[in-house]
Formats: C-alpha cells, structure tokens, sequence
C-alpha cells in the first residue's frame, strides 16, 4: 500500500467507539469497533485507529486523514446525565438549545397543544466565550 491512502473516521460513543477507514485507491472499506474507555478516551481513539489499521492490513504512515466524532455526549444528553457536561458557545448563543429548530408532533395544525420540553442542559452550564472562526479556518474576533 502506498503511504497516505486511508481516510479514517472515528465516532467516540458511550459505550463503543467505531472506526472506519477509505482506501482511496480502490474504494476498500474497513471497519473496527471496540468498547469506549471512559477512564481514558485517549487510549480508545488510539486503540480505535490501531484495529481498523490491523483490519486494513495497513501501518499508520498509510493514513491520509482522520476525522472524529463524539456521540457520548449526545447519550449522556439524552440519557439526562448531565451532572459533569458543559457547553461552550460562542458570545450570544447561551440559548441555541432552547431556540431548537424542529418539528413538534403531529405537524404544525396540533402545535397550540404542545409543550415544549424542559431544558436539556441548565443555563448555568452553558459558557459563553468571545471570539469567532469563520468557515476556513480564519480568526474573525479574537478569543
């Protein structure tokens, strides 16, 4: 294999982590999943990258990109476990949570009967922070 030929992607889930790798040459995909260490995260993203390169038979100068998700905060949101998750936003958007843009049940003609849900996250651990990238990558306002 030629150096540089995988893409990697990794989504660090509550329970699992999943990697999966492009071969770019030839459209090959391989797949890896183990169990999340929540001790250490660091070691699961590591461990994650090394099975999905044994998968591809590959070493790690064969990889051309990786890209990481996380899905555990997600779960823990979902799951109400909230006592150790804050949320970083930018200046002005500490409600982007309550603000959720999605469809009430039953389409817009039964929305005068729904209740919207209880927060997911108390504001008070919600922090704002000064500062914007905009879509390349460049500094807008300082942080």
């Amino acid at each position: 294999m030629s150096n540089g030929s995988l893409r990697i992607g990794i989504d660090a889930g509550g329970s699992f982590t999943r990697a999966a790798a492009l071969r770019t040459e030839d459209g090959a995909l391989y797949m890896a999943q183990i169990e999340s260490n929540h001790s250490d995260p660091s070691q699961t993203f590591r461990d994650a990258i090394l099975e999905v390169l044994r998968s591809a038979a590959a070493e790690p100068a064969d990889i051309l990109s990786i890209v990481h998700s996380t899905s555990a905060v997600t779960s823990a949101l979902l799951g109400k476990r909230t006592h150790n998750i804050i949320l970083i936003v930018n200046k002005e958007f500490r409600h982007i949570l309550e603000i959720g843009r999605q469809s009430v049940p039953d389409g817009l003609g039964n929305s005068y009967f729904w209740v919207k849900p209880g927060r997911v996250l108390p504001v008070d651990r919600i922090l704002e922070i000064e500062g914007r990238i905009d879509s390349e990558g460049a500094e807008v306002a300082p942080f």
